[in-house]
C-alpha cells in the first residue's frame, strides 16, 4: 500500500504522516507540491518507508494516476475500507485537498462527531490506515 499526500507546508504534519507511513507497512510515499521535508532523527521509518518527492500535481497524475484507487473526504455516512495490496491512498493537507482530476475507485467518508471542524491530514491518515489493518 502506498500513500500521496498533496500540498503540505508543515514539516512537522510531514514527520508525522511519514512515521505513521513506517508503522503501517506502507511502502512508499508520495510527497506532491509540498514545501515541507522530512526533518529530524526518523532512522527507524527510513529504513521501511520510500519518500518520492514529485514537484507538482501534473506530473503525479501523468506518471502514476493508472493506480490510484481511493481519496478522503469528510463527513457522510461511514463506509467499510476495503484496500488492495497496491492502493494508493491519497490525502489532501489542511490548506491544498486532493485535485479534483485524482478520481478513485473509492472515495473513503470519515464521520464527523463533535465540533471540531476538521481533521489535520496526518490524524485522517491514521484513522484510514488502522482500518486497512484492522
Amino acid at each position: 500500500m502506498d500513500v500521496a499526500v498533496f500540498g503540505t507546508r508543515n514539516d512537522d504534519n510531514l514527520n508525522r504522516i511519514y512515521r505513521l507511513c513506517a508503522f503501517f507497512g506502507v511502502e512508499r510515499l508520495y510527497v506532491v507540491n509540498s514545501r515541507a521535508g522530512i526533518k529530524g532523527n526518523l532512522f527507524s521509518a527510513k529504513q521501511q518507508v520510500k519518500v518520492l518527492y514529485v514537484s507538482g500535481e501534473e506530473a503525479f497524475l501523468d506518471q502514476y494516476f493508472p493506480v490510484i484507487v481511493g481519496r478522503v473526504r469528510m463527513g457522510a455516512k461511514p463506509r467499510q475500507i476495503r484496500y488492495s495490496k497496491n492502493a494508493l491512498i491519497c490525502i489532501g493537507s489542511e490548506i491544498a485537498p486532493v485535485p479534483r482530476e485524482v478520481r478513485g475507485d473509492i472515495t473513503w467518508t470519515i464521520p464527523k462527531y463533535g465540533k471540531a471542524p476538521d481533521l489535520t491530514a496526518d490524524q485522517a491518515l491514521a484513522i484510514l490506515l488502522y482500518a486497512a489493518v484492522n
